[in-house]
């Protein structure tokens, strides 16, 4: 292509012309350089803003009231709801796994 030809003909330039040739290319290997920088940069502050308007999401939908909003919004996407026992309301006479079995509480033993 057009780079090889150049460079087929490169011994024709002459010094001066060699040396503005260097430092086109190496302008141009600067702005690159810039445009990637400025790429990354902006995807990192993409997500940032991304993730900020989430956060504001979050905070709008809380102020609507109520626990549904913020549970259709779950990042896990799954929610489980724990019934509570109307007739108790003690947390530690339950396990997380139910009910105590028989013979597997430490202080029946005693």
């Amino acid at each position: 292509g057009l780079s090889a030809a150049l460079a087929a003909r490169e011994s024709e330039l002459s010094p001066r012309g060699l040396e503005e040739k260097r430092r086109l290319n190496d302008e141009a290997r600067l702005l690159r350089q810039g445009l990637v920088d400025a790429k990354q940069r902006a995807a990192r502050w993409y997500t940032e803003a991304q993730r900020h308007e989430g956060m504001v999401q979050q905070e709008r939908d809380a102020m609507r009231g109520g626990p549904h909003p913020i549970l259709a919004k779950h990042p896990a996407g799954e929610v489980f709801l724990v019934s509570a026992d109307p007739d108790n309301d003690s947390d530690d006479s339950r396990s997380p796994r139910g009910p105590p079995r028989r013979g597997s509480d430490s202080s029946d033993s005693e």
